[in-house]
C-alpha cells in the first residue's frame, strides 16, 4: 500500500469515526475529549465504544507499592499492563502520563512525568520522596491526538519514617 493510499484509508477511517460519534452522542462527542468538556457539565458515556473513538483505554489497574532498590533507597513502586491500543489495536498510544499528588489532595496538577509506551508492562520508580508523607499516583494513556484515556488511579501509600 502506498502512502496516497494509506491516507485515502485514513481520511475514510476518520470519517467514519465522526458520523459515528456524531450518530451516538451527538455534536458535544465531537467537540472535544471528556477531560475538557467535564467543566462545563458534559458528561460522556462510559461505554467502550465512545474510549475507542476518543482516544487510548487503560483497562488495568494501576498498583503503587513500597520497593526499596540495591542501595537501601525506599521507593514508591508502580506497577501497570499496558493499554489495548499500545501495540495493538490502533496501536496509537505514545506514552503513559504519570501524575503524583499528596494523599488527600483535591486536585492533580500537572503530570508528574511521561513514559514512552511500547513495553508488555510497565514499572516506575518513585524515589523522589519525603519519609513520612503519603501520595497518590494515577496514569493516562495519551495516543496521537493527543487524546488521554480516563485516570487510573491507585490507593494512597505512606513512605515510611526511617
Amino acid at each position: 500500500m502506498n502512502v496516497s493510499q494509506k491516507l485515502r484509508w485514513l481520511r475514510r477511517v476518520l470519517l467514519v469515526k465522526v458520523i459515528a460519534t456524531f450518530a451516538l452522542w451527538g455534536l458535544p462527542a465531537l467537540l472535544g475529549p471528556p477531560a475538557l468538556l467535564a467543566p462545563f457539565g458534559i458528561a460522556m458515556p462510559d461505554d467502550p465504544i465512545f474510549m475507542r473513538l476518543f482516544g487510548a483505554v487503560v483497562t488495568a489497574g494501576l498498583s503503587a507499592s513500597l520497593g526499596v532498590t540495591g542501595t537501601g533507597e525506599t521507593v514508591v513502586e508502580l506497577k501497570w499492563e499496558r493499554s489495548p491500543e499500545d501495540g495493538e489495536g490502533e496501536n496509537d498510544v505514545i506514552r503513559y502520563v504519570v501524575w503524583r499528588r499528596p494523599a488527600g489532595s483535591g486536585d492533580w496538577g500537572t503530570p508528574y512525568l511521561s513514559i514512552p509506551a511500547g513495553k508488555e508492562r510497565y514499572l516506575y520508580r518513585d524515589a523522589d520522596l519525603v519519609m513520612g508523607e503519603a501520595y497518590q499516583y494515577a496514569i493516562a494513556a495519551q495516543d496521537c491526538t493527543p487524546t488521554l484515556s480516563a485516570m487510573a488511579v491507585a490507593r494512597p501509600i505512606t513512605v515510611p519514617l526511617k
